[in-house]
């Protein structure tokens, strides 16, 4: 019997040191798994990091050789479609007038085309078509594109501190110089969301 409880205390020892290895394998296990979860986060945070300096540096290649040079031109090119559109406004006013009159008092009639000029517009029928010259020039297209660097921006995929500086005025300056055209092409097909957030 004393032989007995003496191998079953042997096996007791024997059971709580193997416990207490397990548990410190376990605690040191545990240890390692957090050590490895903290370092695949820090290369995840470091490829995000990466990648969101590669989408910074994109968007603004593509806003410094794309559309700096088309809003540099779009106002020159508002001018041109400008005086376009105010020239087949005066031809369809003019013709309206020589379809609307009969061909007794050509006198009259003559002196009338002469006064019809870009002044004869009132100022909505001028903002209407300064909105059509814009619509022509491009501009839509170029509120497009801020749209889609706008969603970069929004969503976080750009270091914020590298690309809104540059871009924050400039954007603010095309919207503001073209709102009447912005208010009239925003719809819910095209609401320009991000744009307005941003």
């Amino acid at each position: 019997m004393l032989k007995e409880s003496v191998i079953f205390q042997n096996i007791l020892y024997v059971a709580q040191i193997a416990s207490y290895l397990v548990s410190i394998l376990g605690i040191v296990g545990i240890y390692i798994t957090v050590q490895q979860f903290k370092n695949k986060a820090q290369k995840d945070n470091e490829a995000d990091m990466e990648r969101k300096v590669l989408n910074s540096m994109n968007v603004m290649a593509t806003f410094a050789k794309e559309l700096i040079p088309q809003i540099s031109s779009s106002r020159q090119k508002v001018k041109e479609e400008y005086k376009k559109v105010v020239d087949e406004a005066l031809q369809d006013t003019k013709q309206q007038v020589l379809a609307s009159t009969d061909s007794e008092n050509m006198d009259a009639v003559q002196e009338q085309l002469r006064s019809i000029n870009e002044a004869s517009f009132d100022e909505k029928t001028r903002k209407s078509l300064l909105v059509q010259a814009k619509g022509r020039a491009g501009i839509v297209s170029i509120f497009n594109q801020l749209e889609q660097l706008s969603a970069y921006m929004n969503y976080g995929l750009v270091v914020e501190d590298m690309v809104y500086p540059g871009l924050h005025k400039v954007l603010i300056r095309v919207v503001d110089e073209n709102a009447d055209l912005f208010n009239s092409v925003r719809s819910d097909e095209a609401p320009y969301k991000e744009l307005t957030t941003l």
